[in-house]
């Protein structure tokens, strides 16, 4: 990935960026986002895409989000096209500063479970049978494919390249087209899509958590210069999210957290009760499914890093700084101004 060659991602932001302005009383943020449809890691920054369902009040701006490619979105970011990117996983942050990226930094962590399952065609039984087929990815550095190559060396001793080939399929909704299609014999998803998927007769092969450990996984990165000059908005967005953190968190509301999810819409139509239920149990109601404080610290990320160097995504001698990449003080000050203790700085 060459970071200075940028006129591709640009020409694509000039037209997905366009619309109508925001009130003059109101700021514009302009974000990159993998999914339109909330991901289980980052439910606390979901709610700002919908502000509507959200626990309130929302801060005063309007979010303006570009569905892009995890690496595309971070070269956006880099550049100052876009003022942040939600739920990046550290992979793809890792290898952009291996590529020169050094304005871009994660202000918040959203989601540390592991939140992916492997599902196969329909005839595919067990992991082993993945030996010698395709497989949909989003890219080489994200959590997406990160998930399948963990879950296949672990449960199946199946490698990339050796075992089984990846296929391009940039977004959640293309690697769920593939699969139903015929295409490719096992993508990586996530609720509330994955379950759509089960009950169409898609095998549930794996779960991610059953061979991974928390990892930091849902991220907020942010450009450092956009940061410093909006330090005000910032602050607002992050207070936006501990506040729809806390709301998810708490048992009191979890009715009303089931009831507001299953208005969301997901692939086209609303998450319905039901599938609002599952979400709640398997990602609200799970210890790391939401960070309600967006704080994960240096053990965890150390963690991180040996996964991605275990998936060799990372090379023996590849620093990643992480005192570089993670600035907390800004999460800080949104706590403070929320009257909570702040974080141990990063």
């Amino acid at each position: 990935m060459n970071l200075r060659s940028t006129a591709a991602v640009a020409v694509l932001l000039s037209v997905l960026l366009s619309g109508p302005s925001a009130a003059a009383d109101r700021s514009v943020v302009k974000g990159g986002t993998v999914t339109h449809d909330i991901a289980p890691w980052c439910l606390s920054t979901g709610f700002m895409k919908w502000p509507e369902f959200g626990p309130g009040p929302q801060p005063a701006m309007d979010f303006e989000w570009t569905l892009l490619r995890p690496a595309q979105a971070i070269i956006a970011v880099e550049n100052d096209q876009l003022a942040m990117d939600d739920c990046v996983g550290l992979g793809t942050i890792a290898e952009a500063w291996k590529n020169g990226a050094r304005n871009v930094v994660i202000v918040a962590v959203m989601g540390i479970s592991p939140g992916y399952v492997l599902l196969g065609s329909k005839n595919v039984k067990r992991l082993g049978d993945l030996k010698g087929k395709l497989l949909g990815t989003d890219g080489l550095q994200t959590n997406a494919t990160e998930a399948v190559v963990a879950i296949l060396q672990r449960g199946a001793n199946l490698v990339p390249d050796r075992d089984y080939t990846f296929v391009s399929a940039p977004s959640g909704a293309a690697r769920m087209a593939a699969l139903e299609a015929g295409k490719v014999d096992a993508v990586s998803s996530f609720a509330p899509v994955s379950y759509k998927l089960i009950d169409a007769g898609y095998p549930l092969l794996a779960l991610e958590r059953q061979y991974i450990p928390n990892y930091v996984q849902g991220t907020l990165v942010v450009g450092k210069r956009w940061a410093q000059a909006n330090r005000p908005v910032l602050v607002a967005m992050l207070k936006s999210m501990l506040l729809a953190g806390r709301w998810l968190k708490d048992p009191s509301k979890k009715d009303e957290v089931i009831g507001k999810l299953a208005e969301v819409v997901a692939g086209g139509e609303k998450i319905g009760p039901q599938y609002a239920r599952r979400m709640y149990d398997d990602v609200v109601g799970v210890d790391g499914g939401v960070l309600e404080g967006g704080y994960a610290d240096r053990a965890l990320f150390t963690t991180t890093v040996g996964l991605l160097t275990e998936r060799h995504l990372l090379g023996p001698g590849d620093s990643v700084p992480l005192d570089q990449i993670v600035d907390y003080s800004y999460l800080n000050e949104a706590r403070r101004q929320l009257g909570l203790l702040p974080e141990k700085p990063f």
